[in-house]
C-alpha cells in the first residue's frame, strides 16, 4: 500500500503560524496596543474639531504622527526579531501593511488640511483596516508572550 504525500493544510499552517515566535513580542504588542488605542483617539480628536474645537485638529495632527512611528516601530521589531524567532512572513507581511496603512492614512489626512478632500474618504477605511491588522499582531504577540 503506498503511502500518500502529506499536503498541508490551512489549518496546519495556521497552527503553525501560532507555534511560531515573534519579534519582540512585547515590543510588538506595546506598539499593536498604540496603533489600537491611537487610532480609537483619533476617531474622538476628529469628531472634536468637527463640532467646533479647532484646536484638536493640531492633537489629530501630533497624534497621526504617533500613530507612524509606532507602525515603523512594529516594522522594525519585526525585521530585527526575525533574527532571534520563527516568526512567519504573514506576521511580517501583516507589519509591513500597517504601517503602510497609516502612511497613506496620514497622507490622505495631510492632503485634505492642505485643500485636497478627494483623499479624505480613505482616511477613515484605512485607519480601522490598520486596527484590525493591529489586532492580529496584538493576539499573535500574546500568544508568544504566554508561550514564554
Amino acid at each position: 500500500m503506498r503511502a500518500e504525500p502529506y499536503m498541508p493544510t490551512v489549518t496546519d499552517r495556521a497552527a503553525d503560524e501560532r507555534a511560531a515566535g515573534v519579534g519582540y513580542p512585547r515590543l510588538t504588542r506595546t506598539a499593536a496596543v498604540a496603533v489600537i488605542v491611537g487610532v480609537l483617539a483619533q476617531a474622538a480628536l476628529a469628531g472634536g474639531f468637527l463640532a467646533g474645537h479647532a484646536a484638536l485638529v493640531q492633537v489629530h495632527m501630533a497624534v497621526g504622527g504617533l500613530l507612524v512611528l509606532s507602525g515603523v516601530t512594529l516594522v522594525v521589531a519585526g525585521l530585527v526579531g526575525r533574527r532571534r524567532s520563527r516568526e512567519p512572513r504573514s506576521l511580517l507581511a501583516a507589519r509591513v501593511g500597517v504601517l503602510l496603512l497609516l502612511l497613506v492614512t496620514a497622507s490622505a489626512g495631510l492632503a485634505a488640511g492642505g485643500g485636497t478632500r478627494d483623499l479624505l474618504m480613505l482616511h477613515i477605511p484605512l485607519a480601522i483596516l490598520s486596527m484590525g491588522l493591529s489586532s492580529r499582531l496584538l493576539d499573535a504577540s500574546g500568544a508568544a508572550a504566554r508561550r514564554h
